[in-house]
């Protein structure tokens, strides 16, 4: 709706903030029966660009720091939970390769899902390419308007979209490489939350 000249046709959204019409429950992938569906809606619906970005959480910097100072079981169960999550995101990505669409998966550059089995072969997949950009580059900010550098890399078979994605911050000493300058603010509690949404400037690069 914000880009008309785009031309493009709508798409579904499968998170906990959607839900599923049949039964009005949000699409939480920790119920088998929702993936199963989620795969079966992909097949039918076949999305030219399908975008990925499960949660990340548990294989975050701020979290493996934490993890050292609270209850083994409990980070090993929210490690668990997490990597069903990215190995289902693996599942419909690898759908799209096999129908010869586009795939986007997205996580903090620095996360350790990087370095899964699940990640490392798709990685290695011909044709698939993993870029990294500084998220301030693409109008990301709190809300007093301080830039949020937020490093961010994206893996994808699309070689147009990642050219769009690989803009990194020059700035030195937290300072921010952008046109308005000023100071990064740390990516951490509410602006974190603030990060977490994607600014319309990343969305127009990933569609343009």
């Amino acid at each position: 709706k914000l880009l008309p000249e785009l031309k493009l046709v709508p798409g579904f959204a499968l998170d906990l903030t959607t839900v599923d019409p049949d039964d009005g429950m949000p699409w939480d992938f920790d119920n088998p029966r929702k993936r199963e569906k989620a795969m079966r809606l992909l097949r039918e619906q076949c999305p030219m660009l399908l975008v990925g970005s499960p949660m990340c959480t548990a294989f975050s910097t701020w979290q493996r720091i934490n993890d050292k100072i609270r209850d083994p079981e409990t980070c090993a169960q929210e490690k668990r939970r997490a990597l069903v999550h990215l190995s289902f995101c693996v599942d419909l990505y690898r759908e799209q390769l096999r129908a010869g669409r586009y795939f986007l998966h997205e996580h903090p550059a620095y996360a350790s899902s990087w370095q899964t089995e699940v990640m490392e072969k798709l990685m290695a997949e011909e044709g698939v390419v993993r870029v990294t950009c500084d998220q301030c580059q693409y109008g990301i900010e709190d809300l007093e308007g301080s830039p949020i550098k937020k490093p961010t890399s994206f893996l994808t078979n699309s070689i147009e979209i990642a050219g769009q994605l690989d803009k990194r911050c020059f700035g030195k000493i937290g300072k921010c490489s952008r046109t308005a300058g000023g100071m990064h603010r740390q990516c951490r509690g509410q602006v974190a939350r603030l990060a977490a949404v994607y600014h319309f400037k990343l969305c127009r690069a990933i569609l343009v």
